[in-house]
């Protein structure tokens, strides 16, 4: 990318980028759930997704850095070293991830991890009724597509991707007031991405303690609803108002870990229902992302989109209408473990 000549060689090239991350975060979130008792997963779930907070948060400084004392240099613009240094950063990481990661608990060939570790980590989720994987048959994929969770969990975290996505448009309002320097629109927001990892921190520890996903699911899409509520008005002249309602919005994104947590939970019986759903929910909410934000946010209309903050409000309602649904199902309809 640092070296593309036009930007079609770019659209190529994120294609694949995209394609082959696809599988990280749901197959990350996976492997969580075969490792963690239910009274460790909302933490581990939220630490993982918070570090993709802090990601951001360095990122907004990066950018920054780049844009103010590299621009130029060597011939080579800002843009394409950000590129550069994404190289630099992630290579290693992805190397040592290759070695580190100990796949699934009955075939990790983990050479880190001793063979009793192992047998305890087994025990572990036998106590806690947590299945291993097992062949995938015709019965267990029609278990899966004939039952609730599948569906409803695929609306919710379909409503949680389209909501989550109004904070990404942040940095076009900081921009549009021109109070701030490039320089700044990039490192402002970062405030929100501590507030991010502050709250989902937050939602994991209660989360865990009280043993229910739920309420606190419930509690991050009104905190976003207020900030929505206060952007749909959109008091463009009070910039308080306006910065209060945007950094609201960054305190619902721990909810999407929890969901994911609740998944584990909920499909405790059946390791192939936990991979295929967390996968086909994914994939479902990343397919709606990828053409409902084009419509909702027109760029065009930046930085005060006609209906873009209350479409914003409307995705985390339904989210709060879908958690009860769900909770309403698993007592009424709980899943057993099949065959």
């Amino acid at each position: 990318m640092a070296a593309t000549k036009d930007v079609k060689t770019l659209y190529v090239l994120r294609f694949f980028v995209g394609l082959l991350e696809a599988s990280a975060y749901p197959d990350i979130m996976t492997l969580l759930g075969n490792w963690y008792t239910p009274q460790e997963l909302g933490k581990r779930s939220c630490i993982f997704q918070a570090s993709s907070s802090a990601a951001q948060m360095f990122s907004g400084y990066l950018q920054a850095a780049l844009l103010s004392g590299m621009d130029g240099r060597h011939g080579i613009a800002a843009w394409r070293w950000l590129f550069i240094f994404d190289g630099i950063i992630g290579i290693p990481v992805a190397a040592y991830g290759y070695w580190a990661i100990p796949d699934q608990l009955t075939s990790t060939k983990a050479h880190w991890l001793k063979d009793e570790d192992r047998q305890r980590a087994i025990s572990r989720m036998e106590s806690c009724g947590r299945a291993p994987m097992k062949k995938l048959t015709w019965p267990i994929v029609r278990s899966i597509i004939t039952s609730w969770p599948i569906y409803l969990f695929c609306s919710i975290f379909i409503c949680h991707v389209l909501g989550i996505r109004i904070y990404a448009y942040m940095t076009l309002w900081l921009k549009d007031t021109g109070r701030w320097s490039d320089e700044a629109v990039n490192i402002i927001p970062s405030a929100g991405y501590g507030m991010q990892i502050c709250f989902t921190l937050t939602y994991a520890w209660t989360s865990d303690a009280i043993g229910k996903r739920w309420p606190l699911i419930i509690v991050a899409y009104c905190i976003a609803m207020i900030g929505t509520i206060i952007l749909s008005v959109y008091p463009e002249n009070n910039i308080a108002a306006m910065m209060a309602g945007w950094l609201l919005t960054f305190c619902e994104t721990g909810a999407g870990a929890l969901i994911i947590a609740w998944i584990q939970e909920i499909c405790s019986h059946s390791a192939e229902h936990r991979a295929i759903i967390i996968g086909v929910v994914e994939t479902a909410a990343f397919t709606f992302q990828a053409w409902v934000p084009l419509l909702v946010y027109n760029t065009g209309e930046a930085a005060h989109f006609n209906v873009g903050y209350e479409v914003a409000t409307m995705f985390f309602a339904l989210e709060i209408i879908l958690a009860l649904v769900i909770l309403y199902c698993s007592v009424k309809w709980p899943l057993k473990r099949t065959a």
